[in-house]
């Protein structure tokens, strides 16, 4: 029995090590549950056999641990298992993105960043063909409204509109993700630390206080990153202080993979982890209250230029315009129609550009 549950487990090191090089994918995730499933078994068996009440009682922790853990794992293989659409685009264009790959390591990371559960390879062949299936769609649409007489002929630069706008929003997705998470995370830190504190001072585990933190409706995108850390405990088998190091390196924040890496230093060399702990939310709670502060001044300033930029300038714009019309005067050739049309879009599109702006600027609330 010994042997095949070592057999089991030299398995599962094989496949998590595939998973460490190239990321996950379902095939390499089902492989791993069903063979966490077989240990499983062997050990519930085992346990048949040992008439120790507390070795079995601490089997049966560590089972219900990886069952935890397994539960969530169902969850994302079910979600990847739906994904008809990457099977379709790896057939595609598979062979080409596979070549694509080595080249393209900073959106690798991004994607493993963004908490995708994608593969790069699988991802470009996804991109390629939503690609290609806009370019199609746009032709058609081109052809429908064309043949309507709704449209010219010299619009046909809508047919390539559409592919380009897919392209690059699936191109700058892994970025743009992994930089909503960070900002997540960076509004959640200061009270996550606070939290982490407070159970830490009742002489925890560090895993405990980790689960507690992760289990947490509370702390979204930080308990992500810490159900990460469980998962290598709990499942690949890694002790802490490795798990630890692992997570921090694919944390799309700095500040929270310098918070694990100080943990795990923390556990190491035997200090207070409350302490430590403590300290760093004095510090993200200081940092905290300063971002807020930042906005504010931000916030006014912007305040006085759209005051002056789209409130004072078009009035005054709109006094030429009555003078113009007056005295019957035009601008290199244009009508008062057309000026007055050109300034209502450029204030309209101003209008757009400062709310983006403010929504960019904002802190999570």
């Amino acid at each position: 029995m010994i042997e095949e549950i070592n057999q089991v487990i030299l398995s599962e090191k094989e496949i998590i090590k595939d998973i460490r090089e190239h990321g996950q994918s379902y095939e390499l995730l089902s492989q791993l549950l069903g063979l966490n499933n077989e240990l499983q078994d062997l050990i519930t068996k085992e346990d048949n056999s040992i008439t120790s009440k507390t070795n079995i009682q601490s089997r049966n922790t560590k089972l219900s641990e990886m069952k935890y853990v397994d539960k969530k794992d169902e969850v994302e293989i079910s979600f990847l298992q739906n994904k008809s659409l990457a099977n379709i685009a790896n057939k595609m264009f598979g062979k080409k993105t596979e070549k694509m790959v080595p080249k393209m390591q900073q959106m690798n990371e991004d994607l493993q960043k963004a908490n995708s559960g994608v593969l790069l390879q699988t991802f470009l062949s996804i991109t390629m063909f939503i690609t290609l299936i806009s370019f199609i769609a746009g032709g058609v649409i081109y052809a429908a409204l064309y043949f309507l007489k709704i449209i010219p002929i010299n619009y046909i630069w809508i047919v390539f509109l559409l592919p380009v706008v897919c392209f690059f929003l699936f191109y700058s997705y892994p970025k743009s993700e992994a930089s909503n998470i960070d900002k997540k995370i960076t509004n959640e830190l200061p009270f996550v630390t606070i939290h982490m504190a407070a159970i830490a001072s009742s002489d925890m585990e560090p895993t405990q206080i980790f689960q507690i933190i992760a289990m947490s409706d509370e702390y979204k995108a930080v308990g992500k990153e810490l159900k990460k850390v469980l998962t290598q405990v709990n499942v690949y088998g890694y002790d802490l202080l490795t798990s630890l190091t692992n997570a921090a390196k694919t944390v799309s924040n700095k500040r929270l993979s310098e918070l694990l890496l100080g943990m795990a230093t923390n556990i190491s060399t035997g200090g207070s982890l409350k302490v430590y702990l403590e300290k760093k939310a004095e510090t993200y709670l200081m940092d905290y209250k300063l971002s807020r502060k930042q906005y504010i001044e931000i916030a006014g300033t912007f305040m006085d230029i759209y005051i002056s930029v789209l409130i004072a300038a078009p009035l005054i714009m709109m006094l030429l315009f009555i003078i113009m019309n007056v005295a019957d005067m035009s601008i290199a050739g244009m009508s008062l129609k057309m000026l007055l049309f050109l300034t209502v879009g450029i204030v309209a599109i101003m209008n757009i550009i400062f709310i983006f702006v403010l929504n960019m600027k904002q802190p999570a609330v």
